[in-house]
């Protein structure tokens, strides 16, 4: 996979110290995952913070919805099923494409508004493959929007194809991704 395309894209600003305003939360084996971002999720919207973006929740019986695993809009609670109802004995993959690119649109057309950061539930199959929530990524950082993101082992190559040296690697600790985004902060006021 080439480098996406990000590098001649993508304004020069990523070359200074911008670049860090990418950053992937590298989930291992057995860690927790989404409740990562949840908590700084909270955490910065408490602070004041204009938090924009997606959270992944797994839910048992969603009320409403044909999907067990729903993304949740970060500001409104609005929730979206993204897996397709495939039966018991399907093999294939239950990702419903038409339900996570109509996230995407909601994505692209949220960041049209002000935001101090973008929340992406993971970077993963879809969005490896140029599709997914990959084209908001790449809107929020040409409007210099920093964006957090996960990603889990799998696909983890692939992120590094994607981003090249432009992201920050941070562990599956909240404190470490809100160091991060408040090193961001204090760096721009210098």
């Amino acid at each position: 996979m080439a480098k996406c395309g990000i590098v001649s894209s993508w304004p020069s600003i990523l070359y200074g110290h911008a670049m860090q305003k990418l950053a992937a939360i590298e989930i291992r084996e057995g860690q927790p995952s989404s409740a990562v971002l949840d908590v700084v999720a909270q955490a910065l919207r408490a602070e004041g913070i204009i938090v924009a973006g997606y959270l992944q929740r797994n839910l048992s019986k969603p009320a409403g919805l044909t999907s067990d695993t729903v993304l949740e809009d970060i500001e409104t609670g609005e929730q979206f099923g993204i897996m397709q109802a495939l039966g018991a004995s399907a093999t294939s993959c239950r990702l419903d494409s038409g339900a996570l690119a109509d996230i995407a649109a909601r994505a692209l057309s949220r960041l049209e508004r002000p935001a101090d950061i973008l929340i992406l539930n993971r970077f993963g199959k879809a969005e490896a493959d140029g599709h997914g929530l990959r084209a908001a990524l790449e809107m929020a950082v040409n409007r210099d929007i920093p964006v957090l993101t996960l990603v889990e082992p799998e696909y983890l190559q692939a992120w590094r194809d994607y981003v090249g040296n432009m992201a920050a690697s941070l562990p599956p600790v909240s404190a470490d991704a809100l160091a991060w985004y408040h090193s961001l902060s204090s760096v721009a006021t210098r």
